[in-house]
């Protein structure tokens, strides 16, 4: 059965039912709908502690923090672009 069925059915049903029966199946439809988006926040935030801990525990970028990788210094440097000073806009 398709969704769009799913709703034509569900909508003849709600019909046919009394005021009170048809606001419980609200409710449990507006329950099911809330704990599908309280689902999603926490895969999302899930996702994110993992991502965190992969990139605290990982070695991918531990050459970083390593010395003997900061090859470059300022006497490197061929030309500098300076930023004008705010003086130099007026």
């Amino acid at each position: 059965m398709s969704h769009q069925q799913i709703i034509e059915q569900t909508s003849r049903i709600l019909a046919e039912l009394a005021e009170e029966q048809a606001a419980e199946v609200l409710d449990f439809a507006t329950f099911l709908r809330q704990r599908q988006q309280q689902r999603a926040l926490a895969d999302a935030a899930l996702l994110t502690q993992q991502i965190a801990t992969h990139v605290l525990t990982s070695s991918t970028f531990a050459f970083l923090h390593d010395e003997a990788e900061d090859v470059y210094s300022l006497a490197d440097v061929k030309f500098r672009y300076d930023m004008p000073s705010a003086d130099a806009a007026e």
